[in-house]
């Protein structure tokens, strides 16, 4: 209506006029159990809001600030079934409700005096080391409340809502360190003529949230044989094809999920927890020269993704050595060597080179065929995920002489689960054991992997469930999946 005031009924009061107006103390009188609509109508010269003023003043507290019984209750329960992780202890004070999520909880928090998440995380007692906020919302209203003297007054209230997740890895994370399970006694090197070499495939390390706890990749069954291959065929090098980290979080290329964020550091802790597992049962330190790497990482095109990231958005960062992987991850404890710029060649000798490969054929035996067609030397590589193996026969100088290119598989689970894999994918698990003898001739022990299963010499070896272990080990118990 023309010439009244913006939200004001004609003839009614303002809220503070009619705060100190004789209407609210004839309506707390007999208005204790009254609703609002109750009160608007008996006294309907009365706003909607006015009436809401009278509810809150007549009961003598905001209810709704109040945390029931059935909050806590729910809380003591979230408390015990969220991932492994403990959440702080009920807030027993009012204006905060706790619930459940899918994977951790939700704070909703109405409180006067906090108007920041820190705030908020603090008084709701919240261990910001164990606990990480994904999401929060505040949003500022106003609501009547008594006075020191008993009076109304409008207080300036802020509501609130914090959505936590369990952090994988404490804020404060200590310096990756290897924990070895079940050191073997120091071993010395075999004596034999030439070298053999275990080659690991595509690890692909990572994980995807669920629930709140950890589903990997990689397949800890396969990366388990390897370590038992090491303890019975004694190798002289174990060589990692690369993709030994899928770095999904960290893509620049795909669609970054949201269910595989804050899982890059944990990955890299279980990578140098695996590779203190093969450094332990290779030949001690002290009996090779000094500085002699045992393992070899090549850099494949996914562990190439944090320095792509880096030199993408923010080059000046791919420059600081503390930053590349080899010094994450302090692969000089576990005496591996990392080959870095993908791709890139390690020579075991001047006619056997390993890569991770960047090549990919469509069918089976094409990729293999392609290098040795490519180049005339033997050649270890990885990339593709299936088993592969082919030889040619090179005529030259030194007469004839056979060279071989193998893929052994993947080391990652083959069920669709590794980000950017079909629902169906053609790839295949397996390890293989390369022999290079001194006189120039090699053959290759391809070990192909069944649900954990591996025949190796005229047996079967079977893998063991390590995930406790590395739990234990990272301080992960009851997040890590098999």
């Amino acid at each position: 209506m023309a010439g009244q005031p913006r939200g004001r009924r004609p003839g009614s009061q303002s809220n503070a006029e009619w705060l100190r107006g004789p209407a609210r103390d004839s309506a707390a009188e007999d208005m204790r159990s009254l609703s609002r609509f109750d009160i608007q109508e008996r006294y309907p010269e009365l706003s909607s809001h006015q009436a809401q003023i009278i509810v809150a003043l007549v009961a003598g507290t905001r209810t709704h600030h109040r945390v029931s019984t059935l909050h806590i209750q729910v809380w003591d329960e979230v408390r015990a079934t969220a991932g492994g992780g403990e959440l702080p202890e009920t807030p027993r004070q009012a204006a905060v409700k706790m619930e459940q999520t899918a994977t951790g909880a939700k704070v909703v928090a109405h409180l006067a005096p906090l108007q920041t998440l820190d705030d908020v995380l603090q008084a709701c007692a919240i261990d910001t080391d164990r606990w990480a906020p994904i999401h929060h919302k505040v949003k500022p209203y106003q609501q009547a409340q008594k006075g020191p003297d008993g009076e109304p007054i409008i207080v300036q209230l802020f509501s609130h809502e914090v959505r936590l997740e369990p952090r994988l890895v404490p804020r404060r994370a200590e310096p990756l360190a290897v924990q070895v399970v079940a050191r073997p006694e120091p071993r010395k090197a075999p004596s034999r003529d030439g070298t053999v070499i275990l080659v690991v495939p595509d690890k692909q390390i990572g994980y995807k949230r669920v629930g709140g706890r950890l589903e990997p990749y990689h397949d800890r069954r396969v990366l388990d044989l390897a370590a038992q291959v090491i303890r019975l065929a004694s190798p002289d090098l174990v060589a990692h094809l690369g993709d030994d980290l899928d770095m999904a979080p960290v893509s620049t290329k795909f669609a970054r999920a949201s269910d595989t964020m804050d899982t890059t550091w944990t990955s890299m802790q279980e990578q140098l927890w695996w590779l203190g597992q093969y450094d332990a049962m290779m030949p001690s330190p002290d009996l090779l020269p000094p500085d002699v790497p045992v393992q070899v990482w090549m850099e494949g095109n996914h562990d190439a993704r944090i320095r792509k990231a880096m030199l993408e958005k923010m080059p000046e960062l791919a420059s600081l050595p503390g930053l590349r992987i080899e010094n994450l991850i302090d692969l000089a404890s576990v005496r591996c060597e990392y080959v870095g710029d993908y791709p890139s060649t390690y020579w075991a000798r001047d006619d056997a080179r390993i890569i991770h490969g960047d090549v990919v054929k469509q069918h089976g035996g094409e990729t293999a065929a392609e290098y040795l067609r490519k180049k005339e030397v033997s050649t270890a590589f990885g990339h593709i995920h299936r088993r592969e193996i082919a030889s040619r026969t090179v005529h030259g100088a030194r007469g004839a002489r056979e060279i071989t290119a193998f893929s052994p598989g993947c080391a990652c689970h083959i069920d669709g689960r590794v980000p950017g894999s079909p629902p169906d994918p053609n790839w295949q698990q397996g390890l293989a054991l390369w022999h290079l003898n001194d006189d120039g001739t090699q053959y290759v022990e391809m070990l192909p992997i069944h649900e954990g299963a591996m025949p190796f010499r005229g047996s079967m070896l079977y893998a063991e469930d390590r995930t406790e272990d590395v739990a234990t080990a990272l301080n992960l118990q009851g997040i890590l999946l098999p």
